[in-house]
């Protein structure tokens, strides 16, 4: 029988209290860490005091708990979460996929600046390996050492993301029945697996060292959540359970406005020049964790939540 949508009030409404209780202890302690604990040059942390160590307890055990949860209740009759197919119609949703499309755009541009702006180095690494007399296996190391292969790869990954990102929305504006996209739902995730390379490979270094590890973790379940949302989406394995949604979903939306909303603060109190030059705002970060928190809220439920 046809599935009846589910009440307005949310029957995993503790997953919800639990994220925007955490939230804000997050953002807090990663505002005074920024402000007070960082060395801004480097990013290193100057000082240290027990906010740092409570920081990554908090993160751990609340991610801990989404997966642990999520996995656990993956088979229950009623308590499963499941991603919910066919008719929904949600404002929210269209603006906020409209906002990630016009981020992707964004990004298009700023690959484009990471070619030309490293073009000049590539050919006078190319120069020296030429010499050498191994010039197409030189070619490949300094595309990669340079980063113009992963930016390459990743402005043209996001121009796909981008539409899909925009179809998507528009199916969410009116409650009609729309065919997946399934080709254009595996791009998103093409993209962040570039977009992560390029930020590992080419902007590792002495730089932004304490951000590296909430960076890390925040596009690791970011592309985890994309890869789980794109087989639900094109309905591949209709007899899946779709607990990572929830298990890596929220997690990744808590890290990723962790590290946008502490950045905020330290812009809008006056304090920037606490940020390091290698960690300014990234409103990819919120436009992804904002993305992601509108198909929690609009598509996942759990199985008690529909008649059947």
């Amino acid at each position: 029988m046809k599935r009846l949508p589910i009440l307005k009030s949310h029957s995993n409404k503790h997953l919800w209290i639990i994220f925007f209780v955490v939230l804000p202890l997050t953002v807090a302690a990663r505002f005074h860490h920024i402000k007070n604990l960082l060395e801004p040059a480097f990013g290193f942390y100057a000082s240290r005091d027990w906010t740092v160590t409570a920081l990554g307890v908090l993160l751990t055990l609340t991610s801990g708990f989404y997966l642990c949860y999520s996995f656990i209740n993956r088979k229950s009759e009623t308590g499963a979460l499941i991603y919910k197919k066919g008719k929904v119609k949600s404002r929210v949703t269209v603006v906020l996929s409209f906002f990630l499309a016009l981020m992707l755009l964004s990004d298009v541009y700023a690959c484009y600046q990471i070619i030309m702006d490293n073009f000049q180095d590539f050919q006078y690494s190319m120069r020296l390996s030429d010499d050498t007399g191994i010039f197409a296996e030189g070619m490949f190391t300094n595309l990669m050492k340079t980063g113009i292969f992963p930016a390459l790869m990743e402005g043209l990954f996001a121009v796909p993301s981008a539409v899909f990102a925009v179809v998507f929305g528009v199916q969410h504006m009116k409650k009609t029945s729309h065919k997946p996209m399934r080709l254009l739902a595996i791009f998103p995730s093409l993209w962040l697996v570039m977009r992560t390379i390029y930020h590992f490979t080419n902007t590792l270094s002495f730089m932004r060292v304490s951000e590296l590890f909430y960076e890390l973790a925040a596009m690791a379940f970011t592309l985890i959540f994309l890869i789980n949302f794109a087989q639900a989406y094109s309905s591949i394995n209709e007899n899946r359970d779709d607990w990572a949604l929830t298990g890596v979903g929220f997690p990744a939306a808590l890290f990723a406005l962790m590290g946008f909303l502490s950045r905020l603060l330290i812009f809008v109190t006056g304090n920037s020049e606490n940020l390091t030059a290698q960690a300014p705002l990234d409103f990819m970060e919120l436009a992804l964790a904002l993305f992601i928190l509108s198909v929690l809220r609009v598509r996942v439920r759990e199985k008690k939540g529909f008649l059947t």
